[in-house]
């Protein structure tokens, strides 16, 4: 139970192919864009109970998971059973990106037998990192006929606050 936590959405996937899925809840908590007050909790079966992997150390830097945000989905990007995260955050005067986190496996930290998973966002690496006011997400083979999943984000506009409402929508290459 996380009292604190205003959970506006939530997903399972396996994120780091160790057999059990790591579970994100997506809080907003009282911000209505840009950053929230709360930040998103990642959970991971380690030690022999839940706990929350973006609290250590090696994750408290990654700035995606304090953004305000409306919608999370878990992708297989590579099409290899390996699930990267991606939140449809709700920017202000284009602070507030779209993020993609996944394991940074070759970051030398990272220890799946232990459980430390360092959490990097790929966003901008993979053509995601946009700044609108993101709401849904929906993920499957949408244009692709190979098995991969592309992303479309659904959004809604906010002249005030600087978000034109531009839907998205992401071809897995």
């Amino acid at each position: 139970m996380d009292p604190k936590g205003q959970a506006i959405g939530v997903c399972a996937c396996d994120i780091d192919s160790y057999g059990r899925e790591e579970i994100y809840f997506l809080n907003t908590n009282k911000a209505y864009s840009e950053l929230s007050s709360y930040s998103d909790k990642l959970i991971k079966w380690r030690n022999g109970q839940y706990e929350g992997i973006l609290l250590d150390s090696i994750n408290t830097n990654l700035q995606a998971k304090n953004y305000a945000g409306r919608s999370v989905a878990c992708v297989d990007r590579f099409g290899s059973g390996k699930y990267s995260i991606a939140v449809a955050t709700y920017s202000h005067g284009g602070k507030g990106n779209f993020a993609l986190l996944e394991v940074d496996e070759f970051n030398p930290l990272t220890d799946r037998e232990s459980g430390v998973l360092v959490i990097r966002n790929v966003a901008k690496e993979t053509g995601i990192s946009k700044s609108t006011g993101g709401r849904g997400l929906f993920v499957g083979p949408i244009l692709n006929d190979i098995g991969l999943s592309d992303i479309f984000f659904a959004n809604e506009g906010k002249e005030w606050i600087g978000n034109p409402g531009d839907n998205f929508l992401f071809k897995n290459l």
